[in-house]
C-alpha cells in the first residue's frame, strides 16, 4: 500500500474511497513514523502523538479507534514483556499489517455475504463511496447479476460522482442524480445499501451525511436498508454513554472564498450523521446479518463490561509515564 498519496488532510477530508481503504492507509503511514524510531522514548512518542493525530483528524471512524487502541495497548503489553526498540518495533509492524489484512479479508467476507442479498433485476440505491458497499456491488458484478445502481451525487464532496463512474465500468446501469431528489426516486427502489463510520452501541450508525435522509425516505416507502459494514467499526466508546463527534468541513469544500465574502452568510459543511436505528432493517458483516437490536449483545462479546480503555488520550499518557517511570529509570 502506497504512501505517496497519503495526507493527515485527506484523511479528514477525502471521502472518495471509503473508510476501510483510507483508514488502512493511516495504520501504513503510522507504521512509516514508528520505524524511524531510534530508542524506546522515540518509539512511544512516535506511536503515541501519531496516533492522537491521525484520530483528531477522523474522530468518527470507528474502525481508527479500534486499531490505534489496540495499538497502543500492545505498546504498553510488549514494553513490559521486553523493553527492546527493535523488538516492539518489529512486533507493532506485524501487528499493523495483520490489521490491515484483516480488514482486508472483511470486506471479502462482507462482499460474499452482501451478494446473496441482492436479486436480477434489481434497483439498488446507493449514496457516498463505500468501499464495503463497493465489495458487494463488484462481487454482484463477477457473479453476472443484472442490476440498476442508483447513485447520489453524496455533497458535500460528490465522491457519488466517482462511485457511479466505477460501477458504469462494472456494466451496470447507473443512475446518477441530486441528493435532494432521494424521496422522488425512492418510489422505483427495491433496497438500499449503504456503508458505515461506526456503529454505536445502540444500533445506529454513523455514516456519511445524506445517508440518513436516504434510510428515512426508504423507511417511509417500505424499502429495506442494509448496511454493509465491519464489526470492528462498532465504537465501544458509545457503551459508555459517549457521543460521537462528527465532524465538519471547512467551508471552502463547497464554494470559493470569493463567494463566501459576497453571500456573507455563516456556512456549515458537516461530513457525518446519524442512521437510527428503527430505519435500519440488518447490517451485512462478516459475521452475517444482524439486527440493529443485536449490537449491544455483539459489542459486549467483543469489549466485556464495562469496556475499558476507551479514552485514547489517556491510554498514550499512561503508556508514555510507563516508560518514564519504569523504564527509563532502571
Amino acid at each position: 500500500m502506497s504512501l505517496r498519496n497519503f495526507s493527515i488532510s485527506k484523511l479528514k477530508m477525502d471521502l472518495s474511497q471509503g473508510s476501510t481503504i483510507a483508514i488502512s492507509e493511516a495504520l501504513v503511514f503510522l507504521s512509516d513514523v514508528i520505524s524511524k524510531a531510534t530508542d524506546i522514548n522515540s518509539l512511544i512518542n512516535r506511536l503515541s502523538d501519531t496516533a492522537l493525530m491521525l484520530f483528531s483528524a477522523r474522530p468518527a471512524s470507528g474502525l481508527l479507534f479500534n486499531a490505534l487502541r489496540s495499538l497502543l495497548l500492545s505498546a504498553l503489553r510488549l514494553i513490559k514483556e521486553m523493553p527492546d526498540v527493535h523488538f516492539v518495533k518489529e512486533s507493532l509492524t506485524k501487528e499493523i499489517y495483520q490489521l490491515v489484512s484483516t480488514y482486508k479479508n472483511a470486506l471479502k467476507s462482507i462482499a460474499t455475504i452482501g451478494v446473496k442479498r441482492l436479486e436480477d433485476d434489481d434497483i439498488i440505491l446507493t449514496g457516498t463511496y463505500s468501499s464495503t458497499v463497493f465489495s458487494i456491488l463488484k462481487q454482484a458484478a463477477e457473479e453476472g447479476k443484472h442490476l440498476t445502481i442508483y447513485v447520489t451525487e453524496s455533497r458535500p464532496g460528490s465522491e457519488g460522482l466517482q462511485l457511479a463512474k466505477d460501477l458504469s465500468k462494472m456494466g451496470f446501469k447507473v443512475v446518477l442524480f441530486v441528493d435532494s431528489a432521494v424521496r422522488y426516486f425512492m418510489k422505483e427502489v427495491d433496497k438500499v445499501l449503504l456503508g458505515a463510520e461506526a456503529i454505536a452501541a445502540n444500533g445506529a450508525v454513523v455514516s456519511k451525511v445524506g445517508t440518513s435522509l436516504i434510510a428515512l425516505a426508504a423507511h417511509e416507502a417500505r424499502v429495506r436498508v442494509f448496511i454493509a459494514t465491519s464489526i470492528f467499526k462498532s465504537n465501544p466508546r458509545t457503551m459508555l454513554g459517549e457521543l460521537v463527534t462528527l465532524e465538519e468541513a471547512s467551508p471552502a469544500l463547497i464554494m470559493s472564498k470569493e463567494r463566501l465574502r459576497e453571500l456573507n452568510v455563516n456556512v456549515r459543511c458537516p461530513l457525518f450523521e446519524v442512521i437510527p436505528p428503527e430505519y435500519i432493517d440488518a447490517l451485512i458483516t462478516e459475521r452475517g446479518l444482524i439486527a440493529p437490536q443485536a449490537v449491544p449483545l455483539i459489542m459486549r462479546s467483543l469489549y466485556g463490561w464495562p469496556p475499558e480503555h476507551i479514552d485514547l488520550e489517556k491510554l498514550a499518557k499512561s503508556l508514555k509515564r510507563y516508560v518514564k517511570e519504569e523504564v527509563n529509570s532502571t
